[in-house]
């Protein structure tokens, strides 16, 4: 469910690693865009495309508003230089359609034709794919995908070889749609006889199964994380329950797995790695945050040969990781804040891998020298090379 995180003053505070393994080989920034002017901005979600361009989904809003409804909603494009090249209006282009409005905008992800395309909803019921050029930034198609009454909510929008995977809930079950190239409905679970409150994120395997991830309300409001694999047609193989919540899933493609989920402790909010077969039985584990305020936000993936996660590590700073299987982190960056006076990690984009370095946007509140706190967005490309 969506998560609206409050900036409250605190001293800058840089930690570059939470816990676990002593780093063998160190990361560095190859280079860091900010995308800061008049307005405040938030990053939802993001993936690179082949061509090395970041897209990024983002909310807009006026100057000194941080959170609520009012907003106009963005697409930017960062090139693999740290160069932006694209900035489209969503809102304004979908402004004169005769469709619904529509009112939440979840995810996006690159087509088989080079599309652009942001997944949305309304009230009514209606979830849409409005897909844009990427060079020209027109408006190319706004289709209904389906009709889900009541209540619901998309987490997450997972591109596969020849599917998109759509996750989330609708009213208080834990929902999944499989949806084929051309965005025709092949089918639509709604995970009623799964405890599952919703589902947070899907792994897709190179033979069309996947897992899932999904957080179960336990009574008293208690959480817990659930899992569950899946054959290509949907049907249920395997499922476990644990402590913690929110969790993120990523594959090697071939029955590997690595997820990143938050657990409450008395301390506060700890983030951890494990890794698991197509069994669910966890092989492995590593700690990589603890004593977090708040519960954090992250994302996960797969590098080569390891896995990747972007975790804030502290108030003020967000580390990313390179774990290799077994849990051993062997390498680690986090940026340096860039304000003097004050900073806050508002919430972590989605992690990505491109011919081995490491791409991954956040947004930040900071205050000014002159006390002015403003929120934008930050895209950093960190590296093993020296080069």
């Amino acid at each position: 469910m969506k998560k609206i995180f409050f900036a409250l003053l605190a001293v800058v505070i840089v930690v570059p690693i939470a816990c676990g393994a002593t780093p063998e080989k160190p990361l560095r920034a190859l280079w860091r865009t900010a995308i800061a002017d008049t307005a405040e901005y938030e990053v939802k979600h993001s993936f690179v495309a082949p061509d090395g361009t970041t897209w990024m989904l983002v909310n807009s809003r006026a100057k000194g508003q941080f959170a609520g409804p009012d907003r106009q909603i963005e697409i930017r494009g960062i090139d693999k230089n740290g160069q932006q090249v694209a900035k489209i209006d969503v809102s304004f282009s979908l402004s004169a359609s005769k469709a619904a409005p529509l009112g939440e905008f979840y995810d996006l992800a690159l087509d088989r034709n080079g599309a652009v395309v942001v997944f949305a909803g309304n009230p009514r019921g209606d979830l849409r794919a409005v897909g844009f050029d990427p060079k020209s930034e027109q408006l190319l198609f706004d289709r209904k995908l389906a009709t889900l009454p009541g209540d619901f909510f998309i987490d997450r929008v997972v591109s596969a070889d020849k599917a998109f995977f759509i996750v989330g809930r609708q009213a208080n079950d834990g929902l999944v749609l499989k949806l084929g190239p051309d965005y025709s409905l092949i089918w639509k679970k709604n995970l009623t006889t799964e405890p599952v409150t919703i589902v947070s994120d899907a792994a897709v395997d190179d033979d069309g199964s996947f897992v899932l991830a999904g957080t179960v309300l336990e009574k008293g409001g208690n959480l817990s994380l659930w899992r569950a694999s899946f054959s290509p047609e949907g049907e249920i193989l395997g499922r476990e329950i644990g402590p913690g919540g929110d969790g993120r899933l990523t594959t090697d493609g071939h029955g590997h797995y690595a997820l990143v989920h938050h657990v409450r402790s008395d301390s506060g909010f700890e983030v951890w790695m494990r890794g698991f077969g197509t069994d669910l039985k966890e092989k492995w584990s590593t700690k990589l945050a603890e004593g977090l305020e708040m519960p954090p936000t992250f994302s996960v993936t797969r590098g080569s040969p390891n896995w990747v996660a972007a975790v804030p590590t502290s108030k003020s700073s967000v580390t990313v990781f390179e774990v290799r299987d077994g849990g051993q982190i062997v390498s680690t960056y986090a940026p340096p804040p860039v304000s003097k006076t004050y900073e806050r990690i508002w919430n972590v984009g989605s992690v990505s891998v491109m011919n081995g370095d490491f791409i991954v946007p956040f947004t930040i509140v900071s205050v000014g020298e002159k006390g002015e706190m403003r929120q934008s967005i930050n895209v950093v490309r960190v590296s093993r090379r020296t080069s």
